[in-house]
């Protein structure tokens, strides 16, 4: 017991405080790095939130476009299908992967 109190008295005072502020300084840029990271885990949270809510709900979300009647009979349903009865290019028929 004796030595730890001699060696506290040896210390000196100097010493002690330039280690306190040390400390201090540490602590402090720890509760920093704390603190931003719940920042960013809360924004990572909500961020993953919003993502599922717009996969669950999709036509909430979505954007309607107006098609108008004349636009959707020029529409043709075969344009670039590869197993279409005839091909576009030389209209042999049979035409698709198979030949």
């Amino acid at each position: 017991m004796d030595d730890k109190k001699m060696l506290n008295e040896n210390v000196p005072y100097v010493v002690h405080e330039a280690t306190l502020s040390r400390l201090e300084r540490g602590n402090r840029r720890m509760l920093i790095a704390l603190a931003i990271c719940v920042v960013v885990m809360l924004l990572n949270n909500i961020a993953w939130f919003v993502h599922e809510e717009h996969i669950a709900n999709p036509e909430k979300f979505a954007k309607e476009e107006k098609v108008d009647d004349e636009e959707e009979a020029e529409y043709d349903e075969e344009y670039g299908d590869e197993y279409s009865e005839y091909d576009e290019h030389d209209g042999r028929k049979g035409s698709g992967k198979g030949r």
